[in-house]
């Protein structure tokens, strides 16, 4: 039998090979990121959005220090706890650098003209600039530089609170006049001995609701690609 009749195996030149290569690498899946380190129209709208959902939160826990000083405390402690997720799922919303100075901008307007120490609105914007730094540093993604961002943005709660360590004669007449003699005493017999222990609760308990809020969203969002 002649070897002419022998099936022939198809060959491929140089050119169709770089081309089933190229198909081969275009099939691969391609992961999409949110940009980072860019503000867009977009991320300031989610800026704004969160920021009243922020705000909301420690608004409504502040009411606890309507009861009692001892209510003031445990509002602020309460409102860093649930706002750790909030601000968890604002990072990986916004991933931007100027987002946390952004909203500590607005945060500390809002404080200040709602009739907190002027001082508020700086320190803010100083924590909120920190805290954009630290998140920066981690390219956005460092699961444990958001963990730590949290607690140094929460720090701007120190401006509620410094008229006391500043003037607490001044604050005591001021706060006498709404609240009464017996609540602006207590605030300052309560904060003046708290001092740095108060700076201390805020990061610790920072860092933990951080840490939660970043566990509820790996839990919820990673399978959807998110984080």
């Amino acid at each position: 039998m002649s070897s002419s009749n022998a099936p022939s195996t198809p060959s491929t030149s140089p050119s169709q090979d770089s081309t089933n290569a190229a198909a081969t690498t275009n099939r691969t899946p391609v992961v999409t990121t949110k940009a980072v380190g860019k503000l867009e129209p977009r991320t300031l709208i989610t800026i704004g959005v969160f920021a009243a959902i922020y705000f909301v939160v420690a608004y409504a826990t502040g009411m606890l220090g309507l009861v009692s000083p001892i209510g003031e405390v445990a509002g602020f402690m309460l409102g860093t706890l649930i706002n750790g997720t909030v601000i968890m799922l604002f990072l990986v919303k916004t991933r931007a650098f100027g987002a946390m100075t952004i909203l500590g901008f607005l945060v500390g307007l809002v404080m200040m003209l709602l009739g907190e120490y002027w001082a508020v609105l700086p320190i803010s914007i100083i924590v909120g600039l920190l805290a954009d730094l630290i998140v920066r540093s981690g390219r956005y993604r460092s699961k444990v530089r958001n963990i730590l961002s949290y607690p140094v943005f929460q720090l701007w709660l120190i401006g509620c609170i410094l008229p006391i360590w500043l003037s607490p004669a001044s604050y005591r007449e001021h706060i006498s006049a709404s609240m009464g003699k017996q609540y602006a005493d207590g605030m300052v017999s309560i904060f003046s001995s708290l001092g740095i222990v108060f700076i201390v609760l805020i990061i610790l308990i920072g860092a933990l609701a951080a840490w939660i809020g970043t566990r509820i969203l790996e839990r919820n969002l990673a399978h959807a690609g998110i984080l």
